[in-house]
């Protein structure tokens, strides 16, 4: 019959065990609190559609709007026609990158059609790329110099005239 564990042993075991679950919730709160990257370049994404890569680095040049996106996101599907809208109002001076995370082809091909989007899409269907990226909800849209630097990262949907405030105020367009 094993030996009784002491009221001082099991406090111990108790206080370590809350050390352990601490330390673990907070190595999670500063990875989501963390800024993650600050420059896309060097990004490779796969193409939509699944034939070959896409570069992150052939779309610099010009200030770049990454918005990443997927068919089961509600709020994502609510604003693709708003990214749409302001794509045709300031292409050619931003170019846009719609990223689709984590999703079926076939769900994110219909959404795509019945949204009517014809910007650059891209594919993360594994959530790599996002994770890389350190991000934390969907939808969130990036906004990145010409030189490939992030200047500002925004989570939750945008709306039309949102999204183009946030263009004049974070990328000058």
């Amino acid at each position: 019959m094993p030996a009784p564990v002491s009221a001082r042993r099991r406090l111990l075991i108790a206080v370590g065990a809350g050390m352990v679950v601490f330390g673990g919730l907070a190595a999670v709160i500063a990875l989501r609190a963390s800024p993650g990257p600050t420059s896309v370049r060097g990004l490779t994404v796969q193409a939509f559609g699944g034939s070959g890569t896409v570069s992150v680095d052939d779309h610099l040049g010009r200030p770049l709007v990454i918005n990443t996106w997927a068919s089961w996101c509600r709020p994502c599907v609510e604003e693709m026609p708003h990214f749409q809208s302001v794509y045709e109002e300031v292409s050619p001076r931003v170019r846009f990158l719609g990223l689709n995370i984590r999703d079926t082809a076939p769900a994110a091909e219909e959404l795509v059609a019945s949204t009517g989007v014809r910007y650059p899409l891209a594919a993360d269907p594994v959530g790599d790329t996002y994770l890389s990226l350190r991000l934390v909800g969907m939808p969130t849209t990036l906004f990145v110099s010409s030189e490939g630097r992030v200047v500002h990262r925004h989570t939750g949907p945008l709306t039309r005239s949102e999204l183009r405030s946030a263009i004049s105020r974070h990328l000058d367009v």
